[in-house]
């Protein structure tokens, strides 16, 4: 059975995806601590990595009042209407 070449370059083009989310993730936790945008950069790693319950911390982060705010901000100078976050599940 001949492989082709699409299947290593999709599994190359995942991993290098995960390895961008992870730094990017890591990135994020030391701006917590440094000078930068800690949390933003954060949601950016988690959203290109691949994990159980993406969903679920995305929303947690961009529910809170400083990095919804910088969301907008952004969709703004694009000319995009703000974020429509959905409600979070009642327990």
């Amino acid at each position: 059975m001949r492989m082709s070449l699409k299947e290593p370059m999709k599994c190359l083009g995942v991993v290098i995806k995960n390895l961008l989310g992870f730094i990017f993730f890591v990135l994020g936790i030391l701006m917590l601590f440094l000078p930068g945008q800690g949390l933003l950069s954060i949601l950016l790693g988690i959203s290109l990595l691949d994990i159980p319950g993406k969903r679920k911390w995305q929303l947690a982060l961009v529910r809170r009042p400083g990095v919804r705010r910088a969301i907008d901000w952004i969709r703004l100078k694009a000319s995009r209407p703000p974020l429509e976050i959905p409600k979070p599940a009642d327990p």
